[in-house]
């Protein structure tokens, strides 16, 4: 069990800098958990109009990657990504690239 919390806490680090450094996303909490990061969008993206809903549509429907819009009067405005159980490194990483690439082609559409 202590090399599963482990795990959750190494994947966690690993995102919550990487949407930080390489994508210019806030993350929600100041105290995020080790199963779940949630993050704002790139503060130009969200200032261009673009919203979180629809760019995680356009990821889900095109690249057939699950992330988790906001919820409640945070829907629109931020993204949560699960790092437990059976999500691996790997599948955290491809969620980066997804984001890293639909944010590329929505600032170009705005």
């Amino acid at each position: 069990l202590e090399t599963c919390w482990g795990r959750y806490a190494q994947i966690g680090q690993w995102l919550r800098e990487t949407l930080q450094e390489r994508l210019g996303c806030s993350l929600f909490s100041r105290a995020p958990a080790n199963v779940l990061t949630a993050a704002y969008l790139p503060k130009g993206l969200a200032a261009s109009g673009a919203n979180s809903t629809e760019i995680l549509k356009y990821i889900r429907d095109n690249l057939k990657i699950a992330i988790a819009d906001g919820q409640g009067n945070l829907k629109g405005k931020l993204f949560r990504i699960a790092h437990m159980g059976a999500i691996s490194k790997s599948d955290v990483q491809d969620g980066v690239t997804a984001l890293e690439a639909t944010f590329a082609k929505f600032a170009a559409k705005v």
